[in-house]
Protein backbone atom coordinates (compact mmCIF):
# COMPACT_ATOMS: atom_id res chain seq x y z
CA UNK A 1 0.00 0.00 0.00
CA UNK A 2 1.55 3.41 -0.77
CA UNK A 3 0.79 6.11 1.31
CA UNK A 4 2.03 10.09 0.85
CA UNK A 5 2.68 10.23 5.16
CA UNK A 6 6.00 11.66 5.85
CA UNK A 7 8.55 9.11 5.99
CA UNK A 8 11.41 10.48 7.96
CA UNK A 9 11.94 9.55 12.00
CA UNK A 10 9.94 12.43 13.45
CA UNK A 11 10.94 11.78 17.15
CA UNK A 12 11.70 15.29 17.95
CA UNK A 13 10.53 17.29 15.21
CA UNK A 14 10.52 21.50 16.74
CA UNK A 15 9.88 25.18 15.82
CA UNK A 16 12.63 26.91 14.54
CA UNK A 17 11.03 29.93 12.99
CA UNK A 18 7.72 30.96 13.23
CA UNK A 19 5.79 34.80 13.25
CA UNK A 20 2.82 36.13 14.23
CA UNK A 21 0.36 36.23 11.28
CA UNK A 22 -1.79 38.82 10.64
CA UNK A 23 -3.48 40.80 7.67
CA UNK A 24 -0.88 42.00 5.37
CA UNK A 25 -1.64 45.78 5.61
CA UNK A 26 -0.27 46.85 2.65
CA UNK A 27 -1.91 48.05 -0.49
CA UNK A 28 0.13 45.69 -2.62
CA UNK A 29 -1.09 44.62 -6.05
CA UNK A 30 -2.09 40.80 -6.56
CA UNK A 31 0.27 38.22 -8.22
CA UNK A 32 0.24 35.96 -10.38
CA UNK A 33 2.40 33.82 -12.46
CA UNK A 34 5.54 34.85 -10.26
CA UNK A 35 7.89 33.58 -7.26
CA UNK A 36 7.96 34.49 -3.96
CA UNK A 37 11.54 34.28 -1.89
CA UNK A 38 10.88 34.89 1.51
CA UNK A 39 14.45 34.87 3.60
CA UNK A 40 13.93 33.88 7.62
CA UNK A 41 16.76 33.08 10.44
CA UNK A 42 16.29 29.57 12.13
CA UNK A 43 17.30 29.54 15.76
CA UNK A 44 18.19 25.33 16.22
CA UNK A 45 19.52 23.43 13.23
CA UNK A 46 18.82 19.97 12.12
CA UNK A 47 18.77 17.14 9.85
CA UNK A 48 15.32 17.49 8.36
CA UNK A 49 12.94 20.49 7.28
CA UNK A 50 9.13 21.14 7.10
CA UNK A 51 7.24 24.28 6.39
CA UNK A 52 3.45 25.82 7.68
CA UNK A 53 1.71 27.90 5.44
CA UNK A 54 -0.85 29.79 6.12
CA UNK A 55 -4.08 31.34 4.40
CA UNK A 56 -5.81 32.61 7.70
CA UNK A 57 -6.73 35.51 6.69
CA UNK A 58 -7.11 35.37 3.38
CA UNK A 59 -10.89 35.79 1.74
CA UNK A 60 -10.07 32.81 -1.59
CA UNK A 61 -8.38 29.44 -1.33
CA UNK A 62 -4.60 29.78 -1.52
CA UNK A 63 -2.79 28.23 -4.65
CA UNK A 64 0.82 27.59 -4.27
CA UNK A 65 1.96 25.66 -7.43
CA UNK A 66 4.94 24.61 -6.71
CA UNK A 67 7.33 25.23 -3.44
CA UNK A 68 10.94 24.64 -2.34
CA UNK A 69 13.61 25.58 0.15
CA UNK A 70 16.89 26.39 0.27
CA UNK A 71 20.15 27.11 2.87
CA UNK A 72 21.89 30.54 2.50
CA UNK A 73 25.35 30.86 3.04
CA UNK A 74 27.15 33.56 4.67
CA UNK A 75 27.63 35.42 1.63
CA UNK A 76 24.10 35.57 1.24
CA UNK A 77 24.04 32.67 -1.48
CA UNK A 78 21.18 30.42 -2.21
CA UNK A 79 22.00 26.25 -1.86
CA UNK A 80 19.96 24.43 -4.33
CA UNK A 81 16.32 24.38 -3.93
CA UNK A 82 14.83 21.27 -2.21
CA UNK A 83 10.89 21.02 -3.36
CA UNK A 84 8.62 21.08 -0.86
CA UNK A 85 5.63 18.44 -1.47
CA UNK A 86 2.13 18.53 0.26
CA UNK A 87 0.83 15.08 0.50
CA UNK A 88 2.98 13.81 -1.89
CA UNK A 89 2.00 16.68 -4.29
CA UNK A 90 3.91 19.65 -5.42
CA UNK A 91 1.02 22.07 -5.45
CA UNK A 92 -1.80 22.43 -3.05
CA UNK A 93 -4.87 24.67 -2.13
CA UNK A 94 -5.10 25.95 0.93
CA UNK A 95 -8.81 26.89 2.06
CA UNK A 96 -9.60 29.57 3.89
CA UNK A 97 -8.61 30.07 6.78
CA UNK A 98 -6.51 26.89 7.14
CA UNK A 99 -2.65 26.26 7.70
CA UNK A 100 -0.98 23.89 5.44
CA UNK A 101 1.94 21.28 6.48
CA UNK A 102 4.35 20.29 4.07
CA UNK A 103 5.80 16.63 3.68
CA UNK A 104 9.74 16.53 5.48
CA UNK A 105 12.18 17.42 3.42
CA UNK A 106 16.22 15.89 4.44
CA UNK A 107 18.40 18.83 4.28
CA UNK A 108 21.31 19.92 6.97
CA UNK A 109 20.48 23.37 8.94
CA UNK A 110 23.00 24.88 11.02
CA UNK A 111 21.70 26.72 14.26
CA UNK A 112 21.08 30.84 12.90
CA UNK A 113 21.59 29.86 9.55
CA UNK A 114 19.24 31.82 7.59
CA UNK A 115 17.19 29.94 4.83
CA UNK A 116 15.22 30.76 1.66
CA UNK A 117 11.31 29.78 0.82
CA UNK A 118 10.31 30.01 -2.55
CA UNK A 119 6.67 29.94 -3.85
CA UNK A 120 5.41 29.76 -6.72
CA UNK A 121 1.63 31.78 -7.25
CA UNK A 122 0.22 30.14 -10.74
CA UNK A 123 -3.42 32.43 -10.31
CA UNK A 124 -3.78 35.73 -9.30
CA UNK A 125 -3.58 35.47 -5.47
CA UNK A 126 -3.61 38.40 -2.77
CA UNK A 127 -0.84 38.16 -0.39
CA UNK A 128 -3.60 38.73 2.63
CA UNK A 129 -1.93 36.40 5.24
CA UNK A 130 1.39 37.29 6.55
CA UNK A 131 3.97 37.67 9.20
CA UNK A 132 4.25 41.12 9.57
CA UNK A 133 7.92 42.51 10.11
CA UNK A 134 9.70 45.90 10.80
CA UNK A 135 9.50 47.35 7.49
CA UNK A 136 10.98 50.84 5.17
CA UNK A 137 7.65 52.43 5.33
CA UNK A 138 8.56 54.83 8.12
CA UNK A 139 11.34 56.94 7.13
CA UNK A 140 15.13 56.29 9.65
CA UNK A 141 13.47 60.21 10.95
CA UNK A 142 10.08 58.84 12.44
CA UNK A 143 10.67 58.64 16.20
CA UNK A 144 9.34 54.86 15.68
CA UNK A 145 11.88 54.35 12.39
CA UNK A 146 13.73 50.98 13.55
CA UNK A 147 17.10 49.13 12.00
CA UNK A 148 16.56 47.33 8.85
CA UNK A 149 18.39 44.43 7.72
CA UNK A 150 21.31 44.15 5.28
CA UNK A 151 19.17 42.05 2.77
CA UNK A 152 15.86 41.56 1.78
CA UNK A 153 13.19 39.56 3.47
CA UNK A 154 11.12 39.52 0.70
CA UNK A 155 11.69 39.18 -2.71
CA UNK A 156 9.28 38.70 -5.97
CA UNK A 157 10.54 37.20 -9.75
CA UNK A 158 9.84 38.36 -12.77
CA UNK A 159 7.05 36.01 -14.22
CA UNK A 160 7.69 32.38 -13.84
CA UNK A 161 8.15 29.29 -11.52
CA UNK A 162 11.65 29.78 -10.09
CA UNK A 163 11.04 27.26 -7.14
CA UNK A 164 13.89 24.80 -8.68
CA UNK A 165 16.79 26.94 -9.81
CA UNK A 166 19.32 28.84 -7.45
CA UNK A 167 18.73 32.95 -7.70
CA UNK A 168 15.34 34.69 -8.40
CA UNK A 169 15.50 36.75 -12.02
CA UNK A 170 14.24 40.23 -11.77
CA UNK A 171 13.56 40.39 -8.02
CA UNK A 172 11.88 43.51 -6.54
CA UNK A 173 11.82 43.95 -2.71
CA UNK A 174 8.62 43.52 -1.28
CA UNK A 175 7.00 43.91 2.21
CA UNK A 176 6.11 41.37 5.27
CA UNK A 177 6.05 37.82 4.78
CA UNK A 178 2.90 36.53 2.57
CA UNK A 179 1.85 32.57 3.53
CA UNK A 180 4.93 31.53 5.68
CA UNK A 181 3.87 31.14 9.30
CA UNK A 182 6.27 28.46 10.70
CA UNK A 183 9.44 26.57 9.85
CA UNK A 184 10.48 23.24 11.51
CA UNK A 185 13.48 21.26 12.09
CA UNK A 186 14.10 17.17 13.14
CA UNK A 187 16.40 18.62 16.30
CA UNK A 188 17.87 16.60 18.70
CA UNK A 189 15.85 14.59 21.22
CA UNK A 190 16.85 17.04 24.34
CA UNK A 191 15.63 20.21 22.16
CA UNK A 192 12.66 21.94 22.94
CA UNK A 193 10.70 25.08 21.76
CA UNK A 194 10.44 27.98 23.91
CA UNK A 195 7.73 30.77 22.68
CA UNK A 196 8.69 34.39 23.56
CA UNK A 197 5.60 36.77 23.73
CA UNK A 198 5.90 40.11 23.09
CA UNK A 199 4.57 43.00 21.70
CA UNK A 200 6.36 45.96 19.26
CA UNK A 201 9.35 46.65 21.38
CA UNK A 202 10.48 42.76 21.28
CA UNK A 203 9.17 42.90 17.29
CA UNK A 204 12.15 43.82 15.01
CA UNK A 205 15.83 42.66 14.46
CA UNK A 206 18.41 41.31 17.04
CA UNK A 207 15.90 41.59 19.90
CA UNK A 208 16.49 40.01 23.08
CA UNK A 209 14.90 36.74 21.65
CA UNK A 210 17.46 36.93 18.91
CA UNK A 211 20.44 37.51 20.97
CA UNK A 212 19.06 34.61 23.15
CA UNK A 213 18.62 31.89 20.60
CA UNK A 214 22.51 33.60 19.38
CA UNK A 215 23.63 32.78 22.90
CA UNK A 216 22.29 29.46 24.11
CA UNK A 217 22.52 27.49 20.27
CA UNK A 218 25.64 28.64 18.85
CA UNK A 219 27.32 25.48 17.54
CA UNK A 220 25.52 22.66 15.76
CA UNK A 221 24.76 19.37 17.92
CA UNK A 222 25.24 21.74 21.17
CA UNK A 223 21.43 23.46 21.06
CA UNK A 224 19.10 23.06 23.85
CA UNK A 225 16.33 25.65 23.28
CA UNK A 226 15.15 26.91 19.77
CA UNK A 227 13.77 30.33 20.60
CA UNK A 228 10.66 31.25 18.80
CA UNK A 229 9.81 34.95 18.80
CA UNK A 230 6.50 35.12 18.41
CA UNK A 231 5.96 38.91 19.63
CA UNK A 232 3.79 41.55 17.18
CA UNK A 233 3.81 45.01 16.62
CA UNK A 234 0.83 46.01 18.90
CA UNK A 235 0.76 42.88 20.25
CA UNK A 236 -1.37 42.39 23.40
CA UNK A 237 -2.30 40.08 25.82
CA UNK A 238 -6.08 40.38 25.79
CA UNK A 239 -7.01 42.69 23.04
CA UNK A 240 -7.13 42.81 19.40
CA UNK A 241 -5.01 45.05 17.37
CA UNK A 242 -7.19 46.86 14.28
CA UNK A 243 -4.64 48.06 12.10
CA UNK A 244 -3.28 44.22 11.66
CA UNK A 245 -6.75 42.30 12.35
CA UNK A 246 -5.48 40.27 15.28
CA UNK A 247 -6.41 38.83 18.28
CA UNK A 248 -4.97 39.15 21.35
CA UNK A 249 -2.70 36.30 22.92
CA UNK A 250 -5.46 34.75 24.88
CA UNK A 251 -7.23 33.87 21.49
CA UNK A 252 -4.57 33.19 19.95
CA UNK A 253 -3.13 30.78 22.23
CA UNK A 254 -4.49 27.58 21.40
CA UNK A 255 -3.66 27.78 17.73
CA UNK A 256 -1.07 29.60 17.53
CA UNK A 257 1.26 28.96 20.15
CA UNK A 258 0.38 25.53 21.96
CA UNK A 259 0.25 23.84 18.13
CA UNK A 260 4.20 24.78 18.03
CA UNK A 261 6.14 20.97 17.63
CA UNK A 262 8.12 20.73 20.89
CA UNK A 263 6.83 23.02 22.88
CA UNK A 264 7.90 23.15 26.10
CA UNK A 265 7.61 26.80 27.62
CA UNK A 266 6.40 30.05 26.89
CA UNK A 267 7.83 33.46 27.84
CA UNK A 268 4.89 36.09 28.26
CA UNK A 269 5.73 39.75 27.85
CA UNK A 270 2.81 41.28 26.51
CA UNK A 271 0.35 43.58 28.92
CA UNK A 272 2.27 46.33 28.41
CA UNK A 273 -0.05 47.38 25.15
CA UNK A 274 -2.84 46.26 26.76
CA UNK A 275 -2.35 49.24 29.36
CA UNK A 276 -0.89 51.97 26.95
CA UNK A 277 -3.19 51.75 24.47
CA UNK A 278 -6.22 53.25 25.96
CA UNK A 279 -6.60 56.93 24.57
CA UNK A 280 -3.07 56.50 22.67
CA UNK A 281 -3.07 58.04 19.11
CA UNK A 282 -0.33 57.02 16.79
CA UNK A 283 1.56 58.60 14.80
CA UNK A 284 1.76 59.82 10.80
CA UNK A 285 4.89 58.79 8.60
CA UNK A 286 6.07 62.52 8.81
CA UNK A 287 5.90 61.92 12.88
CA UNK A 288 2.47 64.44 12.97
CA UNK A 289 -0.17 63.09 15.15
CA UNK A 290 -2.87 61.07 13.36
CA UNK A 291 -6.28 60.79 14.42
CA UNK A 292 -6.44 57.00 14.33
CA UNK A 293 -6.53 55.09 17.63
CA UNK A 294 -3.67 52.87 18.70
CA UNK A 295 -5.83 50.78 20.70
CA UNK A 296 -9.12 50.42 22.47
CA UNK A 297 -10.35 53.32 24.56
CA UNK A 298 -11.06 51.59 27.82
CA UNK A 299 -8.45 50.72 29.99
CA UNK A 300 -7.57 47.37 31.85
CA UNK A 301 -7.80 46.83 35.23
CA UNK A 302 -5.27 45.03 37.37
CA UNK A 303 -7.81 42.10 37.87
CA UNK A 304 -8.69 41.61 34.28
CA UNK A 305 -4.70 41.33 33.34
CA UNK A 306 -4.12 38.72 36.31
CA UNK A 307 -7.04 37.33 34.62
CA UNK A 308 -5.55 36.89 31.26
CA UNK A 309 -2.11 35.88 32.73
CA UNK A 310 -3.90 33.11 34.76
CA UNK A 311 -5.72 31.84 31.04
CA UNK A 312 -2.30 31.27 29.77
CA UNK A 313 -1.00 29.50 32.70
CA UNK A 314 -3.72 27.05 32.84
CA UNK A 315 -3.87 26.16 29.33
CA UNK A 316 -0.23 25.30 29.03
CA UNK A 317 -0.63 23.71 32.33
CA UNK A 318 -3.06 21.48 30.73
CA UNK A 319 -0.37 20.55 28.11
CA UNK A 320 2.98 20.05 30.48
CA UNK A 321 4.02 23.54 29.09
CA UNK A 322 5.46 25.85 31.52
CA UNK A 323 4.43 29.43 31.35
CA UNK A 324 7.14 32.48 32.87
CA UNK A 325 6.42 35.50 32.85
CA UNK A 326 8.58 38.79 31.98
CA UNK A 327 8.26 42.11 33.85
CA UNK A 328 7.40 45.35 31.60
CA UNK A 329 10.49 48.12 30.92
CA UNK A 330 9.07 51.54 31.74
CA UNK A 331 7.54 53.44 28.95
CA UNK A 332 7.73 57.34 29.33
CA UNK A 333 8.64 59.41 26.20
CA UNK A 334 7.36 57.42 24.16
CA UNK A 335 6.31 59.66 21.66
CA UNK A 336 2.57 58.81 21.17
CA UNK A 337 0.38 60.90 22.12
CA UNK A 338 -1.82 59.76 25.16
CA UNK A 339 0.84 56.45 25.53
CA UNK A 340 1.75 57.15 28.98
CA UNK A 341 0.40 58.91 31.92
CA UNK A 342 0.97 58.05 35.55
CA UNK A 343 -2.18 56.36 36.21
CA UNK A 344 -0.87 53.88 34.00
CA UNK A 345 2.28 53.30 34.89
CA UNK A 346 1.29 52.81 38.16
CA UNK A 347 -0.80 49.48 36.98
CA UNK A 348 2.21 48.55 35.00
CA UNK A 349 4.16 48.36 38.40
CA UNK A 350 1.51 46.66 40.28
CA UNK A 351 1.04 43.94 37.56
CA UNK A 352 5.33 43.88 37.54
CA UNK A 353 4.93 43.42 41.64
CA UNK A 354 2.55 40.44 41.22
CA UNK A 355 4.57 38.67 38.73
CA UNK A 356 7.32 39.24 41.08
CA UNK A 357 5.69 37.49 44.24
CA UNK A 358 2.50 36.13 43.52
CA UNK A 359 4.38 32.65 42.65
CA UNK A 360 1.54 31.85 39.66
CA UNK A 361 3.94 31.38 37.20
CA UNK A 362 6.76 28.69 36.58
CA UNK A 363 9.60 31.23 36.47
CA UNK A 364 10.38 35.33 36.12
CA UNK A 365 12.52 37.15 33.80
CA UNK A 366 13.02 40.67 35.68
CA UNK A 367 13.91 42.76 32.34
CA UNK A 368 12.26 45.83 34.27
CA UNK A 369 14.72 45.80 37.30
CA UNK A 370 17.31 45.42 34.70
CA UNK A 371 16.32 48.55 32.20
CA UNK A 372 14.94 51.01 34.29
CA UNK A 373 16.62 53.93 35.83
CA UNK A 374 17.25 53.43 39.53
CA UNK A 375 16.89 57.11 40.19
CA UNK A 376 13.87 57.19 38.15
CA UNK A 377 12.13 54.23 38.10
CA UNK A 378 9.10 55.19 34.80
CA UNK A 379 12.32 55.50 32.12
CA UNK A 380 15.03 53.52 31.21
CA UNK A 381 18.31 53.68 32.56
CA UNK A 382 20.58 56.10 29.96
CA UNK A 383 22.70 53.58 28.63
CA UNK A 384 19.62 50.98 27.68
CA UNK A 385 17.55 54.03 26.13
CA UNK A 386 16.21 54.24 22.86
CA UNK A 387 15.42 57.57 20.69
CA UNK A 388 11.87 56.53 20.86
CA UNK A 389 11.64 55.02 24.43
CA UNK A 390 9.13 52.35 23.58
CA UNK A 391 11.82 49.76 23.76
CA UNK A 392 15.69 49.17 25.10
CA UNK A 393 18.49 50.30 22.54
CA UNK A 394 20.71 47.41 20.58
CA UNK A 395 22.89 47.50 24.04
CA UNK A 396 19.35 47.04 26.18
CA UNK A 397 18.10 43.66 24.04
CA UNK A 398 22.03 42.38 24.05
CA UNK A 399 21.70 42.61 28.25
CA UNK A 400 18.44 41.36 28.65
CA UNK A 401 19.22 38.21 26.82
CA UNK A 402 22.65 37.76 28.35
CA UNK A 403 20.75 38.04 32.45
CA UNK A 404 18.70 35.24 31.36
CA UNK A 405 19.94 32.06 33.06
CA UNK A 406 19.07 28.80 30.97
CA UNK A 407 18.37 27.31 34.46
CA UNK A 408 15.16 29.25 34.77
CA UNK A 409 13.64 26.80 32.15
CA UNK A 410 13.96 23.77 34.14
Amino acid sequence: MSTFANTLDSNNWVATWAGPVARHPAAMEPIAQKTLRLRIEVSVGGRAVRVVLTNEYGTSPLRIGAASIATVDQDGDEGQPAPLTFGGQSSIDVAVGAVALSNDVELSVDPGQHLFVKLYLPVETKPESAVLVQGPELPLSHPLAVALPDFERVELSSEGDFTDVTGLPGATPGVHLPFLSRVDVLAQADVSTVAVLGTTYTDGLDVWPDHLSRLWNTEPGQERFSIVNLSARGGSLSRGHAPSGREGVVTLFDREVLSLPGISHVIVSEARQDITTAGARSLNADGSRSESSVGEELPVTAESLKAAYRQLIAKAHVRGVKVLAATMPPFRGVPAPGYYSDEKDDLREEINAWILESGEFDGVIDIDALMRDPEDTRQYREQYRSANFYGPNPQGHAAIAASIDPAVLQ
